[in-house]
């Protein structure tokens, strides 16, 4: 009946004249009230889900200048964020009612930011001043420092048991941060002189990947282009690079630079690094050269494009969409070999179990093992209580990760129904996971296979996934974590965050060992193949690449 009536009454290019009424929504001289009512409604009625990051970039695209200039000073995780800010640059905006259940808790000046703290879930504070935080306590036992999170009364036997010392311990000495033993020295700061950054983009960088066989580096970015850099060998200079020499731009627009509908929202090398795949938001995937030529355009989904991966073989490039459905491409004939509609709603993320093979997973809460050539799901993982982020299947292809805005990260069997693993430590929604390169079927056999998992609890957490047990949880960052990546060898692990920061933490040692700060939050980090350059992207429409030398 449903389908006989919209057959009827609703026009063909319906859901199309929707998605470009949304896509290219500006506020122009309305009130920021209309522009976000007219956004919510047209959301609504495409029922476009996706990823939050790129929701919220589309929303503030849309916003006049002067109020994107200032929100451009403050870290905007979601819209209510945008919309709760009392902008003075547009006096219409204050309104006592606000649609959608967005109306801000109070009303302050935009000077008087009122700071939401990750750590506690209240407002007022960063969470790296954060009252409720544990308080650490230095003691002295057997003459060696320890830590205590009690509080203390110099000259009384302390309530740990551990005598406390007549004397307050120097200021100057040495107990390592809190909560955990993260490295506080100038020594552990990336100098400016071992960091380039790539300038020429002109909205928020989404994503980079670094070629898999030579020292280019991709990057996708909200301004419609891909663009395509070739960073020296060797040390890195504090420089800009902007320059026509090192640098190819991949248009995805004819004529107007400000299309938003073609943000670049994913981006993937196939293992030769001969070919570079991107995917955008007007639901076409393209494939490149690394000359920056455009070889093919594939056309067939109609939403967004979200995830793009590569075959290990590179005969087939594999994508997902907000259209619901994945699609499996031929990349030498440029068109469709099939298409998957198992979800009932947005695709999210895609990963190949092998060549022929892969796992798919949606805002519907399920992941689907899918395999070319067959008409329904090989295996279908039920479990997940939210939203499903990412996959990744582990080196060997025998288990795949999940992690969703249920908090949990999961672990699967292809040969179980459920999953054999429930990883239920952090406390907020997990954005993204990813496996060491350790273990069977790496050039690291010998090591162990963990897990790493980032969430918008501000943290990250190493997994044993034989035990699944927590090894190690990163508590350097103070706002939400976007990306993680470990190194070639497996021994070191990136991280960046809406707080500026990246860091670099020792696997083994549990600690960090390297920061560096930039001006704008981090949407993703990648290594290169020897490991010793680590990219980033940013919200301040940068790339900075950054050396890592760890001095013995």
């Amino acid at each position: 009946m449903k389908e006989s009536l919209e057959k009827k009454f609703i026009p063909k290019n319906y859901e199309c004249a929707l998605f470009d009424r949304l896509h290219h929504l500006c506020q122009h001289t309305s009130s920021v009230q209309d522009y976000t009512e007219q956004f919510h409604l047209l959301s609504t009625r495409f029922n476009m889900i996706e990823p939050k990051k790129f929701k919220v970039h589309r929303y503030i695209t849309g916003l006049q200048k002067k109020i994107r200039d200032e929100l451009s000073f403050f870290s905007i995780l979601t819209i209510s964020d945008a919309v709760s800010y009392p902008l003075q640059s547009n006096e219409k905006f204050k309104s006592d009612i606000l649609p959608f259940d967005i109306a801000p808790k109070s009303v302050t000046k935009s000077s008087e930011l009122i700071a939401h703290c990750y750590s506690c879930n209240e407002v007022g504070h960063k969470a790296l001043d954060c009252p409720k935080k544990l308080k650490m306590n230095a003691l002295i036992v057997d003459g060696e420092p320890t830590v205590c999170v009690e509080d203390q009364v110099l000259g009384d036997e302390h309530v740990c048991g551990v005598s406390v010392p007549t004397v307050a311990i120097p200021a100057t000495y040495d107990y390592g941060p809190e909560p955990m033993d993260v490295c506080t020295s100038l020594s552990c700061e990336i100098s400016s002189s071992d960091v380039t950054i790539l300038e020429g983009h002109a909205s928020e960088v989404f994503a980079c990947a670094w070629s898999p066989t030579g020292s280019l580096l991709a990057s996708g970015s909200g301004d419609s282009t891909a663009r395509i850099w070739t960073i020296a060998d060797g040390p890195c200079a504090s420089s800009m690079q902007n320059g026509p020499t090192n640098v190819l731009v991949l248009k995805h627009f004819k004529g107007r630079t400000n299309e938003k509908s073609k943000d670049v929202t994913t981006l993937d090398w196939n293992g030769e690094g001969t070919l570079l795949a991107t995917g955008s938001y007007d639901g076409q995937a393209r494939i490149w050269g690394r000359d920056g030529e455009l070889r093919s355009t594939l056309n067939k989904h109609k939403g967004p494009v979200f995830s793009l991966k590569w075959n290990k073989k590179g005969d087939y490039l594999l994508s997902g969409s907000v259209d619901k459905t994945a699609i499996v491409w031929d990349v030498k004939t440029g068109e469709w070999k099939q298409q998957y509609d198992f979800h009932a709603a947005p695709t999210l993320d895609v990963d190949w179990r092998n060549n022929n093979s892969f796992a798919t997973c949606s805002t519907d809460t399920m992941i689907y093992v899918c395999k070319i050539g067959e008409n329904h799901p090989v295996k279908a993982f039920a479990g997940h209580q939210g939203e499903v982020n990412a996959i990744k299947w582990d080196p060997t292809g025998s288990l795949l990760a999940s992690c969703s805005d249920d908090g949990t990260a999961k672990i699967w069997n292809i040969k179980e129904d459920k999953y054999v693993h429930d990883l239920r430590e952090h406390v907020k929604e997990i954005y993204t996971i990813r496996w060491s390169p350790t273990g069977p079927g790496t050039s690291n056999p010998n090591q162990q296979l963990v897990l790493a998992s980032a969430s918008f609890d501000s943290t990250i957490k190493l997994w044993d996934v034989e035990a699944g047990r927590v090894l190690h949880t990163f508590c350097g960052h103070s706002e939400p974590v976007y990306s993680v990546a470990f190194s070639p060898n497996g021994e070191y692990l990136a991280s960046g965050s809406l707080d500026r920061s990246m860091q670099i933490w020792s696997v083994k040692e549990g600690k960090m060992v390297k920061t560096y700060t930039g001006s704008g939050g981090i949407f993703e980090v990648c290594w290169n193949k020897e490991g010793d350059k680590i990219a980033a992207c940013f919200a301040n429409n940068t790339v900075c690449v950054m050396d890592f030398r760890i001095k013995c």
